[in-house]
């Protein structure tokens, strides 16, 4: 362990987290809870934990009657406080980062007075945007159990921001 600016050991090493992801207010189309799957390397000065990541976050689409699917690959830079020192520790923080998103939904339209025709359209947006999140989350020793607020500035199915609630088990290697 070198030494860091705040005067105590630099650790760092891999960190690998897997867990779910809820869209919420009809995020990415309206979809249902998915997958995440992230990356990163975490390092630590003292109580300060920074970790730059890649994550992917999708559900898959059911089928045509589907409320839709979504994929989303993130780049960010999380910084993390964490409370105590020690192998059990709370710890609270956040990250910025760019994303790209995609998402497919179905959407119906309805015509008519009398007589009601009902037409039913897959519509799928996708691009790049800025996002951010929340942390807050529990370490013990290797392992660390985290729960995300996320924003990512894709507009998709007429809403500028998408936001999720995204949830993991990482370890620490």
């Amino acid at each position: 362990a070198s030494a860091s600016p705040f005067g105590s050991p630099l650790e760092s090493g891999g960190v690998v987290r897997f867990g779910g992801v809820v869209p919420v207010a009809e995020a990415y189309g309206g979809a249902d809870m998915g997958v995440s799957l992230e990356v990163g390397y975490h390092i630590l000065a003292g109580r300060l934990g920074i970790e730059p990541r890649f994550a992917t976050r999708f559900r898959a689409q059911d089928g045509p009657a589907s409320t839709g699917g979504f994929a989303e690959v993130l780049f960010d830079l999380t910084a993390v406080h964490y409370l105590v020192n020690g192998p059990i520790s709370p710890l609270v923080g956040g990250g910025l980062g760019v994303r790209y998103a995609t998402a497919s939904w179905l959407e119906t339209r309805r015509d008519g007075q009398a007589l009601q025709f009902v037409q039913e359209d897959r519509r799928t947006q996708s691009g790049w945007g800025l996002g951010g999140q929340i942390r807050t989350g529990v370490r013990f020793a290797m392992l660390a159990a985290v729960v995300d607020y996320n924003l990512n500035t894709v507009s998709i199915a007429d809403r500028s921001v998408q936001q999720s609630v995204s949830f993991g088990i990482g370890v620490h290697f």
